[in-house]
Parts: structure tokens; sequence; C-alpha cells
């Protein structure tokens, strides 16, 4: 009889409608926003009712202009994680609403999320607030998202969350956290990945240490503001710097990650061979650069054998192809360049395949931060110990706010 009902009346099965990001409203079409391409919605305007819904629960505060972009992706992620959870803010009290959403799609307007949207509105409910360091913010934990992800885009450990900073923090939602829509925001999720990720690639001092047995591994501080030749250049900068800059440390985190997407071939660090030289190491190998009194690392690349054991292989050709490789992946990834033309940027020396005539470091890869500005380059941007190097947690200081 039902069915007899449904033929007679001309009715169709309900078809749930699935918003997702690109999408927009006939209504929103016709003020002028774009072209309508196909007729997706016969009527209603399902983008504009869900922004509307979204607003009065403080999840989205962009327009309500009927289209489906970065803003409205952001916002529905946030209700869904909160509905999920089944706690909303009412009355000023976080309370559990009696239901959780479910069958629902990261980041897309589902029937689901569409419908308990509009009850969780309907009630009163708001998201509750979140702590999250963004574009525009100042202070202490910028600095330290900086020196964090430098290995994820580059950049110094400056206090200000700039393009560069969501640039990076993007990269590392999206290749670390995999992240299909990267927030370029440090909420509460990013900040323990950050701590995840220091804790999983550790940093040997003991392999970083100087070897002369005298300064106790990290130089004495010795000559600040005393130049080579008179030439006042950070190439030149006889001082022994307190450890080794924590910048340039987690990018060698960062390389550790990244090295381990490569298969062809497979690759990892095998051992960070030169990391600090003070001046009686100089005097004891006759050299006189003064790179190494905090400002680079020497890394020594290992690779898979045909029995999938690591080794680093003994001739010079091999080494170099894999040592070019990992030139090309820091170039790529940490926007580190061959050379020091460009201040405020991580250096590599040149091997054959780049300055035939000025090779330097052919059968390793040498990175440094020597072309920072003396701003980035305070005694406070040197550590010594795992635990200077890696600092307060980063969710305890989202935390603190």
């Amino acid at each position: 009889k039902e069915i007899n009902l449904w033929l007679e009346k001309g009715y169709t099965k309900p078809v749930s409608v699935v918003l997702k990001h690109g999408d927009f409203d006939d209504e929103a079409v016709a003020k002028g926003k774009g072209s309508k391409g196909e007729e997706k919605y016969k009527e209603g305007n399902p983008v504009q009712q869900a922004q509307e819904n979204l607003k009065k629960i403080d999840a989205y505060s962009g327009e309500t202009d009927g289209w489906f972009f970065d803003k409205l992706e952001a916002g529905v992620k946030l209700f869904q994680k909160w509905a999920a959870k089944g706690q909303f803010i009412i009355n000023g009290v976080l309370t559990d609403v009696g239901e959780k959403l479910t069958g629902h799609k990261e980041g897309e307007l589902g029937s689901e999320t569409l419908e308990f949207a509009q009850r969780i509105a309907a009630k009163g409910g708001k998201v509750p607030k979140e702590n999250a360091i963004k574009k525009g913010d100042k202070g202490k934990i910028v600095e330290e998202i900086n020196i964090r992800l430098a290995g994820f885009g580059g950049g110094v450990p400056s206090d200000t969350f700039d393009d560069l900073t969501e640039s990076k923090v993007k990269q590392f939602q999206k290749d670390y956290m995999k992240m299909e829509s990267p927030t370029g925001r440090v909420d509460e999720e990013t900040a323990k990945a950050i701590d995840e990720f220091g804790e999983k690639y550790s940093i040997n001092f003991d392999d970083l240490k100087c070897k002369c047995t005298f300064c106790g591994g990290f130089g004495k501080a010795r000559h600040r503001n005393e130049f080579k030749n008179n030439i006042k250049a950070e190439a030149f900068h006889k001082y022994e710097y307190p450890g080794v800059h924590r910048s340039l440390l987690w990018a060698i985190r960062a390389l550790s990650f990244y090295l381990e997407s490569e298969n062809d071939p497979k690759m990892k660090i095998h051992i960070l061979y030169d990391g600090y030289r003070c001046h009686d190491r100089n005097a004891q190998k006759g050299r006189t650069s003064t790179n190494h009194m905090g400002k680079a690392v020497d890394i020594h690349i290992a690779t898979m054998n045909s029995s999938n054991q690591w080794y680093r292989p003994s001739d010079a050709s091999t080494n170099q192809k894999l040592c070019d490789k990992v030139r090309t992946l820091c170039k790529e990834k940490m926007s580190a360049q061959i050379r020091w033309n460009e201040s405020n940027k991580l250096s590599m020396e040149p091997s054959k395949a780049t300055k035939p005539n000025e090779a330097l470091a052919t059968t390793w890869v040498h990175i440094d931060v020597r072309s920072y500005n003396s701003t980035y380059l305070k005694d406070s941007f040197f550590c010594k110990s795992p635990e200077s190097l890696s600092g307060e947690k980063m969710f305890n200081l989202l935390k603190k706010g």
C-alpha cells in the first residue's frame, strides 16, 4: 500500500546530501559568486544553512555566502571533533548532550553532521574554546615552533608567527601528521605531534662533542666578537658558541624522518661525524675554520645492502650519490641552500656535483646555520644535551598560553 502511494504521488527515494570543499548553493551563484556547474540541489541552500548553524555553535566565523571553502571546512572539522565526543558548552558549562556524532566523514557535511548541527544549535550549544597558536601571534611559544619545525621549510627562530611559520606548520601537518587539509595552526593535536616527533627522532650528543679532550665537549666560550683577519662576518667569527644550535639539530631530526620515506635507495643517518670542533681541536688537526664551533654538523649517510643490512659505503662514488640525494632532499624539504648566498637559511657545503672546482663536502653532508643573522645566533639558541635541545613539551607550553 505504501509503495503504491509513492508511485501514485511520484515520490522518489530521499538522497542524503553530502557537501564538501568546493561546493556552493544555487542562491550564492545567483548573487554572482561564480558559475553554476551541474545542478546539485533542487531547493534550499544547504551550505548557507550549515554556515548559519555552525556560526550559532561558534564553530565557524566566516560569511554565510553559500560557498564551502577553507574556513567552513575547518569549522566542520572543529564541530565534528566535539560532536564525536558529544560534548558542548551549554549555559557556560561543558555538557554531555546525550548523543555522539557517528557515521560522518571528516571535513564533509553529510546528513549526519547537518542534522546534528541543527540539534546542537537548537539547544544553544557552543564548541569549547581551544588553545591554538596561529599567524599573527608572537612570543616564546612561537619561537619554539620555529625552532622545532626548522626541518619542515627552514627559517629562523623568530618569535613572530608569520607566513613562513604557517607554511612550516602546514608542511608538518601534511607530511608528518598526514592531515588531508592542514590548518597551519598549532592546536593541541599538533602540539602533541611535535612532542612525539621530537621523542621519536633522538640526537646522540656523544657524536656531537668535541674530540679535543680539553674543552668538555662544547668549547670554552672563547673569542666572542673576535674575527679572523678582522673580517667581521660570521664565517670568520672565532667565538666558541655554548653548544650546537637547536634549529640545526631539530632540522636533522626532520631529515631522519624524511629519509624514512626514501625507498630508492633506502637511506638513514649513519652518524653525526663532526659536530663541535673548538680551537684546541683545530690546532690538533691543523684547521682554522670556525663553522663547527656550534653552527655546523657533518652527516654520514648509510644505505642498505642486498642482505637488508645498514652500512656506509666505502667507495667515494656511491657515497657521493647518496649525499647528493640527501642534499636535494634538504633543498626541497628545508629550503636549504648550497653555499651561503642568502641570509637566514640553512646552508650546505657544495659537492663535486654542484661545484666541481669548489667541492668541500662530497662524501658527507655538511649543514650549518652560518648565514643566520646575529639576532638568531644568541647563546640561548645553543644546547649541550638532549634535555636542552627538546625543551619543555610543546603541549605544556600551549596549555600555559
